[in-house]
């Protein structure tokens, strides 16, 4: 058989998405590489990427079902994928049958690759009838509810490739250099067209080695940080007021919230920013258009999700949000899309409230206490809740 070249788009979790060249000759994968025409990766991976072939057939590779026998034991049966179904199904059933209701077993389940598929798990459960799951998000949902308050709901950020226009760039608690080596590029790209590079970080980084500017700053101030810069701009009469009259809900209460509770000095005692680092960011806002790529690490401090709202609101009060090249950069979430499985209906005959819901963050305490019935049947997937 001729050798035969796929399109794939890499499944691992991360910004890239890859775009994936795969050489198959006789069923066996030869070698994998970047696909030139990508839009975003342009033919390159990243070192994941390029050792695909040697991780498909890695001897270590897991590639048949394997039961725990008995229990607790340490030693693994292999089992054939009509077996394993039959023991998942047949012990579904017994406990249906046992209390009535598919209540006894649930899911708890994370993130993954996020493309269709991903969500099967959650497809089949709903499929049930009742079941019980987890609910929260240990990772980024914060940040995308405080998006969801400050826009409405269902706003697709830029393209990735537009902040390449940009004339300024803050990124803030990301660090591309080593962990979005794509986006990096486009960075650079802007800066050789003049674009200043500015990093709020808590940490000296890769990145905010190559930045112009860095502001070190403590963790879980984010929100203030930005608070402050909006007020220096706001006293030194740099915001455009008739731009903010025009597209802005609520600017008389925030405007009092920044004058009574927001002292440039205070914050920068809290922050650990000096004033003029303060000023310096307040500035980079002005160069519009100026892009901000907020990280998912700061929404995950008490108060996390304000602090994305306060970021995103300097973003939006000095015209970034709508230039091209500037704007805010975070998360795409999946649920906006319309083929997105969550979205599917659940079969007619299950009602809402027969789904039983447990806290992600204090999943093996609930999971422990639940009564009528206990949970019996647990799914794991893409999720080690034991780490």
């Amino acid at each position: 058989m001729d050798k035969q070249i796929f399109h794939n788009v890499c499944p691992r979790n991360c910004y890239g998405t890859c775009g994936i060249l795969s050489t198959v000759e006789n069923g066996k994968l030869l070698k994998v590489e970047g696909n030139p025409k990508h839009s975003y990766t342009r033919g390159r991976l990243c070192a994941k990427g390029y050792a695909y072939t040697e991780y498909v057939y890695s001897p270590r590779r897991l590639k048949y079902p394997l039961r725990q026998f008995p229990r607790g034991s340490g030693n693994w049966q292999r089992l054939s994928w009509d077996e394993a179904l039959e023991i998942i199904a047949s012990k579904m059933i017994e406990l249906h049958d046992r209390y009535g209701s598919n209540l006894a077993c649930g899911y708890n389940k994370f993130s993954g690759n996020l493309g269709i598929l991903h969500y099967a798990t959650e497809g089949m459960f709903r499929g049930l009838g009742s079941y019980t799951k987890v609910h929260g998000d240990l990772c980024l949902s914060a940040g995308g509810d405080a998006l969801n308050y400050n826009r409405g709901r269902g706003e697709l950020l830029r393209d990735p490739e537009d902040m390449a226009k940009a004339r300024g760039i803050v990124l803030w608690g990301v660090n591309p250099a080593r962990t979005a080596v794509h986006q990096w590029s486009f960075i650079n790209r802007a800066r050789d067209k003049g674009a200043k590079l500015l990093v709020v970080d808590t940490l000296f980084t890769p990145t905010a080695a190559q930045g112009d500017s860095y502001l070190q700053i403590r963790p879980g101030t984010d929100g203030l940080l930005a608070m402050a810069a909006l007020k220096y701009l706001w006293q030194m009469d740099r915001l455009d007021m008739d731009y903010i009259q025009e597209h802005v809900h609520g600017w008389e209460a925030f405007a009092s919230y920044l004058q009574e509770e927001v002292s440039l000095e205070e914050a920068s005692a809290i922050t650990g920013v000096p004033l003029e680092g303060i000023k310096e960011l307040a500035e980079m806002y002005l160069e519009s258009p100026c892009a901000t790529w907020v990280g998912f690490g700061l929404q995950r401090y008490s108060n996390g999700g304000q602090s994305v709202r306060g970021i995103d609101a300097l973003v939006t009060l000095t015209k970034n949000q709508n230039q091209p090249g500037g704007g805010l950069y975070y998360f795409n979430f999946l649920d906006i899309f319309p083929l997105h499985i969550k979205n599917f209906p659940r079969p007619t005959e299950q009602e809402k409230a027969s789904v039983r819901s447990l806290n992600i963050i204090h999943f093996a305490q609930e999971a422990l206490a639940l009564e009528n019935p206990p949970l019996k049947l647990l799914w794991l997937a893409g999720h080690n809740p034991f780490s």
